[in-house]
């Protein structure tokens, strides 16, 4: 009997639908929270970056 990458899906889903879709869900929701903590990061040095231009202007300002 030959299987295919698709008939093999076809029957893990067949066999083990709901436990493959729970695994599927938190592995989604794992690489969804480790996005979330990588965007926060870059927030973060933006926000860091962004306070350190204020300070620079506003010195440019005051200077004048």
């Amino acid at each position: 009997m030959s299987w295919d990458i698709f008939d093999l899906l076809r029957w893990v889903f067949n066999e083990h639908g709901g436990e493959v879709y729970s695994v599927v869900v938190l592995a989604v929701l794992a690489v969804m929270n480790m996005r979330l903590k990588d965007v926060k990061q870059r927030l973060n040095r933006l926000e860091e970056r962004i306070d350190h231009l204020y300070e620079i202007i506003s010195k440019h300002f005051k200077e004048e």
